[in-house]
């Protein structure tokens, strides 16, 4: 690719050095008046670039690469900060769920309590109707299950982290990597 800019006034040169050998038996000195045998050319060419329009369209295709190349990088980093953000706010989203997950694992976990509690002692009033032990094996089902929800929501927001990093770390990576 010439380069644009100073250069492109230098003229360019070019040399040529040619050697002919005719051979005799072709008569050759029967049409010329100066014939020889042995021929030598030299010449030069000098090229003055005033107007040159295959280097000016070469220019031109190399900028027009550059900024396509440019605004792809634009559009790339844009879309990598539109993944981190939306990771971002699921990751917000995914810290409430599990806050709320452990808020109803503790709820059932003391109704649980208070259900052993009135199957032990009774319930305290006489109009309330008694504990039965299926209550009781209900609220600890119930107990587990919300422990278990609570259990996948932190999982959800440990696998929600990692994909934050990972995403924020390619970027770093991407940024502080050489051009290629």
């Amino acid at each position: 690719v010439p380069v644009v800019g100073a250069s492109r006034w230098l003229p360019q040169f070019g040399f040529g050095v040619e050697y002919n050998r005719y051979a005799e038996f072709n008569n050759y000195q029967d049409y010329y008046r100066r014939f020889q045998h042995n021929n030598f050319d030299v010449g030069v060419q000098i090229t003055i670039p005033l107007f040159d329009a295959g280097r000016r369209a070469k220019a031109h295709e190399s900028a027009a690469e550059a900024v396509h190349a440019s605004a792809q990088a634009d559009q790339a980093k844009n879309e990598a900060s539109e993944q981190v953000e939306k990771l971002r706010h699921s990751l917000r989203e995914l810290k409430a769920q599990q806050r709320f997950a452990e808020l109803q694992s503790q709820l059932a976990q003391e109704q649980l309590e208070t259900v052993q509690s009135e199957l032990k002692n009774g319930t305290g009033s006489p109009n309330a109707a008694p504990v039965s032990p299926k209550d009781e094996e209900l609220a600890r089902i119930q107990a587990e299950e919300r422990y278990q929800d609570a259990l996948n929501a932190g999982l959800s927001l440990m696998r929600a982290q990692l994909s934050l990093l990972r995403a924020v770390g390619s970027i770093e990576r991407g940024a502080h990597s050489p051009a290629q």
